[in-house]
């Protein structure tokens, strides 16, 4: 079974700026001392006897990697044994992550329960969290990757696959943010295909910004190929670089 809780797609470069100390071995967790988990508790179903997952989703919001794997495991076998199980896992992830004023610079616990959390439902293929995830495309923590691991929501919508696919081509079209287009030119480049070479081919000439417009060519020109898959990880990676301007610097 794939994780992306330590490979977080690597786009070919391996460069990972944490500072002096990463967050997860600086920090002590523990589930009955996470607030995030405390705070959002009462929004997570207790099931029916059939599911009980409150535990299992508030172990997601904690740094223990061994009871987060243990627990991501139970989720997703409920998942796929009951469809009710499924239903209730993934609106208790979507409520727990979709929390106001979310700020993963000052609120770890919360980045820890996105990439937890969103690894369960990458899994899954919940099609049910993609307008969450794609309206948090460019939240991030205060570190750097150029695995994007610092970026959850970027993550977990490249491990939805093909499924993503739609809803990301109609924010490249209709969203206003420029760095919404960025990132979304970014998932669907990553995840490649058919669909993902059409919709980038359906606005490169009515994109506005240079910058942007030159990395949906960059694009094209690199899923140009009969599987219409990456062939240049890292020069595209240079180009993806290049359109946000100053704000690889920012993001620490």
């Amino acid at each position: 079974m794939e994780r992306s809780i330590h490979l977080w797609f690597c786009v070919g470069l391996s460069i990972c700026i944490l500072g002096c100390v990463s967050p997860e071995s600086g920090r002590a967790h523990s589930v009955e001392s996470t607030g995030f988990a405390a705070n959002r508790v009462s929004t997570i179903s207790k099931g029916n006897g059939e599911c009980e997952i409150t535990n299992d989703v508030q172990i997601l919001s904690g740094a223990n990697r061994v009871k987060v794997t243990e627990a991501t495991e139970r989720l997703i076998t409920m998942a796929n044994a009951s469809q009710n199980c499924r239903q209730q896992i993934i609106s208790a992830l979507v409520k727990g992550m979709d929390k106001p004023n979310l700020d993963f610079k000052t609120d770890y616990d919360a980045f820890l329960f996105w990439r937890n959390g969103g690894d369960v439902l990458g899994q899954l293929k919940a099609v049910e969290a993609l307008d969450l995830l794609i309206s948090h495309i460019g939240l991030s923590t205060w570190f750097w990757s150029s695995s994007m691991a610092n970026q959850p929501a970027l993550a977990i919508l490249i491990q939805m696959g093909p499924v993503a696919v739609p809803k990301l081509s109609k924010a490249l079209r209709e969203n206003s943010d420029r760095d919404t287009r960025r990132f979304t030119i970014f998932c669907l480049t990553y995840i490649g295909g058919p669909a993902a070479f059409e919709a980038l081919k359906g606005v490169v000439e009515s994109e506005r910004d240079p910058l942007i417009r030159q990395f949906i060519r960059v694009s094209i020109k690199n899923l140009d190929n009969p599987e219409h898959k990456m062939k240049n990880n890292v020069r595209w990676y240079g180009f993806f670089l290049k359109s946000g301007g100053s704000a690889r610097h920012t993001a620490k």
